[in-house]
């Protein structure tokens, strides 16, 4: 297990070394000297792509077909898919966290850091519904539909909220309001919650891979 994490994670040194340093700096100086601190939480959704995009590689090398004669089972190996991509959306929470104290915007702590969980259990579940069709049809083709899907259902959704009357609109904010307060009171039950999705697209997961041929 310590073997695969490793191999995953020297394919995205040597892969996205520069690129992610880049980006690291520059949002983070964004964030601090332009006060844009929604790039801090960027990072986090940010994190959860480069996880995801060690699958391609897998698929061009075929590194399956040669998992296979390893001493591993097919838990093992998707699993440590799932382990890279949840140590990542950590790393990336740590960066937006460092970023906002850096940026001075950090006058209400738990506001903050709710934003962080948030955008993080996105980040997750984003990952775990990508995960079982990355296996089942291929990184690229399952990525390019889960995320199009994403980005078309936030966009629908925004654009029948801008429609729709006032009143209605007013009910829907004020329940989402509610939502939300309830959320940051007990942030346990939603934390677990994406947990347990997280570990049921794991097993989905191994379920697919073990009868997938190579």
């Amino acid at each position: 297990m310590k073997g695969l994490l490793c191999k995953d994670w020297a394919i995205l040194l040597n892969s996205y070394k520069k690129n992610f340093l880049i980006m690291v700096v520059l949002y983070l100086g964004m964030a601090v000297c332009l006060h844009m601190d929604y790039l801090c939480y960027a990072l986090v959704a940010v994190c959860g792509v480069y996880a995801s995009s060690t699958m391609n590689f897998d698929d061009y090398a075929p590194w399956d077909t040669y998992a296979r004669t390893l001493p591993v089972t097919p838990g093992q190996v998707v699993g440590c898919k799932y382990l890279l991509g949840l140590l990542l959306t950590l790393f990336g929470s740590v960066c937006a966290a460092v970023g906002i104290f850096l940026a001075g915007q950090y006058a209400d702590v738990l506001e903050a850091a709710f934003s962080i969980l948030v955008i993080a259990a996105f980040s997750l579940l984003l990952f775990a519904v990508n995960m079982p069709f990355s296996y089942k049809f291929g990184a690229v083709r399952a990525r390019t539909w889960v995320y199009l899907v994403a980005f078309f259902g936030v966009f629908l959704i925004i654009f029948a909220m801008e429609h729709l009357p006032y009143l209605q609109r007013s009910s829907v904010i004020s329940l989402l309001d509610a939502l939300g307060n309830a959320l940051t009171a007990q942030p346990v039950l939603p934390c677990a919650a994406v947990l347990l999705l997280y570990l049921g697209s794991w097993a989905l997961s191994v379920q697919i891979y073990q009868r997938k041929e190579f």
